[in-house]
């Protein structure tokens, strides 16, 4: 008794402080639906067939992200085999945007299975350019930038 006395203070710190952890935990857990953690904890991870995953950073708002589309298909459609896409709209990932600095659009990053940047290209680019950057990466021509 005499300690909780002498502490007072420090414990109604330490339990304000317990109480606030609290409160942001189950703010995230029931506010953060489940594709949302999907994207915070696993999406930057490779899918287990594939060593690679190729990001497509881009949003609505881009004229040069939409020019890009159908060399992306046509892209996505030769190597699906061989490395994972994923689109990113970054207004609806701002976690996975800033993690990988992406500052302009499009942005197109390659990650290794730990989700490092394997390589990374900025801006919309012609078919045989995309196509350079994956098949450098796979053939293991291609460092990070």
């Amino acid at each position: 008794m005499e300690f909780i006395k002498k502490h007072k203070n420090i414990i109604i710190i330490c339990v304000i402080i317990i109480l606030i952890l609290l409160v942001i935990g189950f703010k995230l857990l029931f506010t953060t639906n489940e594709d949302e953690w999907e994207r915070i904890g696993a999406i930057e991870q490779v899918e287990r067939n594939h060593k690679y995953k190729l990001f497509e950073f881009g949003s609505d708002y881009c004229s040069a992200c939409d020019s890009m589309e159908d060399i992306v298909k046509e892209i996505t459609e030769k190597y699906k085999n061989d490395i994972d896409f994923e689109y990113v709209d970054v207004n609806d990932n701002l976690s996975l945007t800033n993690k990988y600095n992406v500052n302009y659009l499009p942005e197109f990053i390659i990650v290794d299975e730990n989700g490092d940047v394997v390589t990374r290209k900025i801006g919309a680019m012609d078919k045989q350019a995309l196509d350079d950057m994956i098949s450098g990466v796979l053939n293991g021509d291609s460092v990070a930038e």
